[in-house]
């Protein structure tokens, strides 16, 4: 890669989010475990809320993950799978969602972590000025990233106003 013969491309994380009305369903890492010991898989299925999660487990990390009917987890588990963390103490608070979600505000702009576009500017009052830890803060765009130019037109929309009367300010003192 790159010119670099030494270097190997070592896999990208795999992920599926499915966008249906009413059914949220996605998929991380390796989602079948094989026929080996070192291997858990732990199910949590709750009926009445219409949730299911498994989750994969290997050497005390997570590697694999499926979320339906609650995906508030995905960036968790996607940070949990990508860097390896060891879970260790978050073992037991895995599969339980215990999360508050924050509501959606406004126009809808990231259907993968319900997260609406007054949702972003509110982060953006608190003094968020970068694309990429907007999109951190807030979720949108961490899923399938297709949101990604959207939040970024607001995130330039939010910021504009504050630097036009910055420089019409030093026009005036001028």
């Amino acid at each position: 890669m790159n010119g670099d013969v030494s270097g190997s491309y070592n896999g990208s994380l795999l992920m599926n989010i499915l966008k249906i009305h009413g059914t949220d369903l996605c998929s991380l890492g390796d989602v079948e475990s094989p026929d080996d010991p070192a291997y858990e898989e732990v199910v949590f299925i709750d009926k009445a809320k219409r949730y299911y999660k498994k989750c994969i487990i290997y050497n005390d990390r997570l590697v694999g993950a499926i979320l339906i009917g609650d995906k508030n987890e995905f960036l968790e588990y996607r940070n949990l799978i990508e860097n390896k963390i060891e879970l260790s103490e978050k073992r037991l608070q895995l599969l339980r969602s215990g999360k508050t979600t924050e509501p959606v505000i406004g126009k809808l702009v990231c259907s993968c972590n319900n997260v609406g576009e007054g949702n972003l500017v509110h982060k953006i009052k608190e003094g968020c000025r970068d694309h990429l830890q907007l999109c951190q803060l807030s979720g949108a765009g961490m899923g399938c990233g297709s949101c990604r130019p959207e939040v970024k037109a607001i995130l330039e929309r939010a910021l504009e106003p504050a630097s036009t009367s910055h420089a019409e300010a030093e026009k005036l003192s001028t």
